[in-house]
């Protein structure tokens, strides 16, 4: 049995090549992928499972037994130890998720480095309450999935969510989560030497003809008269279509080097902020996570480079001011960053806020300003997107 055909079985069409070199080195061994006694530790040491724990260790027991999903499992696990965050990221789901053992494998594959993750948080000075807190992610995961799918397990989404957890490449503080992240590679950001401005300038993309959106994002799929935005530079001059923050500037500016500085551009380390579910992002809350996310990151991963802060969320986006106060929360954490838009689906708000996806936009809820607004947007065609920005050090 080869590790493609086992693939072919989850209904899996690729997965890292470096996957199969795993499997060579550990097919002929068939000792259990899911160790019992190291879930019934964890569970027992920091509830990491809650409610689900029964699911888990029933799953753990029907992929031990089965020769197919014992070897995808150990391989994954395997190969997770030794790759990197984004490489994690890429093994696949199971695109048919027709018992609960699949719903539980990506859930089972990670199960395999969270003793890893717990040892890595510890050396780096977390501590127990700490990493208690990171840990609780694991099962809040699977609450969220059962309320979102109908049942409990991860999908592509959470997986990769909680792969960042179970590298130890995420920490909490202030109620905030910060990701050790590089900068995507979609903008570069110049600084005016003189009056301190930033601006951000595309590095690629495919606008719309009204500019407000990249094509492909919802309600702009049509490409007609669409415009393709760059950036280049020479010995004297940055070149490229800057950020609007509502939309992309067409005509492509020149940006002399005696002017403006390359402050940050793709692959530079930055902080990536989450913002937990109903977590306060007041200013003053805000001032004290970033300052204390950064007094972290200099404390317990000096190797990162820098601290700026970066976001891609649909709490960015431009159109929240036309209908929230000048003075709520989102549109005070909002204005911090130098923004702009990115090819997005226009769903993102339905987890967060109304806890589920909606096919009649008449039954959205009205509990506060934010709800209101945002289904008077979708009532009337229009959507929410996804910015990226920075705010830097």
């Amino acid at each position: 049995m080869t590790l493609s055909q086992i693939a072919a079985r989850l209904s899996i069409a690729q997965y890292p090549e470096g996957m199969d070199r795993v499997y060579e080195t550990i097919k002929e061994d068939l000792k259990p992928a899911c160790d019992l006694q190291v879930i019934e530790k964890l569970q027992k040491d920091y509830d990491l499972f809650g409610q689900f724990y029964d699911d888990v260790v029933q799953t753990a027991k029907t992929i031990n037994e089965d020769a197919a999903l014992n070897l995808w499992v150990r391989t994954a696990v395997a190969y997770g130890k030794q790759c990197s965050l984004e490489q994690l990221k890429e093994i696949p789901v199971p695109a048919v998720q027709d018992s609960k053992a699949l719903d539980y494998l990506p859930v089972q594959i990670l199960i395999g480095l969270i003793p890893d993750s717990i040892a890595q948080y510890t050396k780096r000075g977390f501590s127990a309450g700490e990493i208690q807190s990171l840990l609780d992610s694991y099962k809040r995961s699977l609450g969220i999935m059962q309320r979102l799918q109908g049942r409990p397990g991860y999908n592509t989404v959470y997986f990769r969510w909680q792969s960042i957890f179970a590298k130890a490449c995420i920490y909490e503080t202030d109620g905030m989560q910060f990701e050790l992240f590089r900068l995507p590679d979609s903008a570069v950001y110049l600084k005016n030497i003189q009056s301190g401005e930033i601006v951000a300038v595309f590095t690629e993309g495919l606008f719309h003809a009204s500019a407000m959106q990249m094509v492909g994002s919802k309600g702009y799929e049509d490409d007609t008269d669409a415009f393709a935005v760059s950036f280049e530079e020479d010995a004297e001059n940055y070149y490229g279509h800057r950020s609007l923050t509502q939309k992309a500037d067409r005509v492509k500016s020149t940006f002399p080097k005696s002017q403006w500085t390359c402050l940050a551009k793709p692959g530079d380390d930055c902080l990536s902020i989450h913002i937990p579910s109903g977590a306060d992002i007041s200013p003053a809350t805000m001032d004290r996570a970033i300052a204390s996310a950064r007094k972290i990151l200099k404390e317990r991963f000096p190797e990162h480079g820098s601290a700026m802060i970066y976001a891609a969320s649909w709490l960015l986006d431009p159109v929240l001011d036309s209908f929230l106060k000048e003075s709520s929360n989102i549109l005070q954490f909002a204005h911090r960053f130098v923004r702009y838009p990115r090819k997005s689906d226009g769903t993102h708000a339905f987890n967060l806020i109304f806890q589920k996806h909606y096919d009649d936009y008449n039954l959205l809820p009205e509990n506060s300003s934010l709800e209101r607004g945002l289904k008077k947007l979708y009532l009337s065609g229009r959507y929410i997107y996804f910015y990226h920005g920075i705010i830097p050090e």
